[in-house]
């Protein structure tokens, strides 16, 4: 499942069909104040410059059995990929 915005299309939420886990990108909300993260999700993909010390569980995409899979059945790499 994805969710957009349904007056611009920006991209806002994303959750595998089997996952009861569902990934929002707070920075698009316009207050995010009220959204409380469990987690850190594509932190392979942070900008050098931003530091996150909140202590909560980062995860990598390619840590992710479905993502990998996902890859390997599109042929897709991402932008950071080397």
């Amino acid at each position: 499942m994805r969710a957009f915005c349904s007056a611009c299309g920006t991209p806002l939420a994303f959750q595998y069909d089997d996952s009861n886990l569902q990934s929002l990108s707070v920075g698009a909300f316009d207050d995010a104040s009220t959204l409380v993260p469990e987690q850190h999700g594509g932190v392979e993909s942070r900008l050098s410059w931003v530091s996150v010390d909140d202590h909560l569980p980062e995860e990598r995409c390619d840590d992710d059995p479905d993502y990998r899979q996902l890859l390997i059945d599109t042929g897709w790499r991402p932008p950071h990929a080397t």
